[in-house]
């Protein structure tokens, strides 16, 4: 690649297959074993200013390939918005924003584990109280509800909040993945 485009988007295939990140080389550079010249630079997610976010699992993909296929192996994580007047909003359900989707971190145990937690809480629509926009590249394959019965987890990404029309929030993160599952909330 040749362009910011080109390496932002190989390194979400890297972190998708569970690779490390991206060596990216000058061309007209030699190639030196253990060179640490400015003819390649090492590429990786936790090199870029990162923050964890606790967010709450609302849908799930299906994924293809061997080991994900037919089976949820990506997930679209939604935000609380806060109520106006928390008085006012006694009793009513609270308020999720769609922010971002991720598919990596977690290990494949882990991963069964969630499916296995959730299998009874996917649904094919999403509940009224999902705020989502319908935009293309935002619509699960399955909703998980209620909110209650989802799983928390920890995204860490990068700090860079970036304008999206896909979500609700308006914002969502580059480079998320999932650090942690948060079963205490």
């Amino acid at each position: 690649g040749s362009t910011k485009e080109d390496i932002e988007s190989d390194l979400l295939r890297a972190m998708d297959n569970g690779e490390e990140g991206l060596v990216i080389k000058d061309l007209d550079g030699p190639w030196i074993a253990g060179d640490r010249s400015t003819n390649w630079m090492k590429i990786k997610p936790d090199y870029l200013k990162t923050e964890d976010l606790d967010v709450l699992l609302i849908g799930g993909y299906y994924g293809a390939g061997a080991l994900r296929g037919g089976k949820i192996s990506q997930f679209l994580v939604g935000i609380m918005e806060s109520p106006p007047d928390v008085a006012s909003s006694v009793g009513t359900p609270p308020q999720i924003m769609s922010f971002c989707k991720v598919g990596t971190g977690m290990s494949t145990s882990e991963l069964e584990d969630v499916r296995s937690h959730l299998a009874d809480y996917m649904h094919l629509e999403p509940p009224p109280n999902y705020n989502v926009t319908g935009a293309y590249g935002e619509k699960p394959d399955v909703w998980i509800w209620p909110p209650e019965r989802s799983i928390v987890v920890r995204v860490k990404g990068d700090i860079r909040m970036i304008p999206t029309t896909t979500f609700a929030t308006g914002y969502s993160l580059c480079f998320p993945r999932i650090t942690g599952l948060r079963y205490d909330k």
